[in-house]
């Protein structure tokens, strides 16, 4: 179980799913950090137009990924935001469940 689990918080994202508008807003309001703030909405942004969190972070071009992706796990947040054509607005973090 502890190998499945370091091997796929690397495919899914550990966090609370929201739709982009609400994930904006929860990083702007808990978020101390100006630039990990842009960063981190920077990488919010950049993940729906690449399709994909590993072309995201590739253009991003930033050493510091892992920090932010830290800093999304500390808040309980996962940078893949749900489709706007989605029903529903909110998904409960994976990892509770298993």
């Amino acid at each position: 179980m502890e190998i499945f689990a370091k091997n796929v918080i690397h495919i899914i994202p550990y966090g609370d799913f929201y739709k982009k508008v609400r994930a904006t807003k929860y990083i702007e309001e808990n978020v101390k950090s100006s630039t990990m703030r842009r960063k981190m909405l920077k990488l919010l942004t950049l993940i729906p137009k690449k399709k994909s969190l590993y072309l995201a972070q590739i253009e991003m071009k930033d050493r510091t990924v892992e920090d932010i992706l830290h800093e999304f796990q500390e808040q309980n947040l996962s940078p893949v935001v749900i489709s706007k054509r989605q029903c529903f607005d909110y998904l409960e973090n994976l990892y509770v469940h298993l």
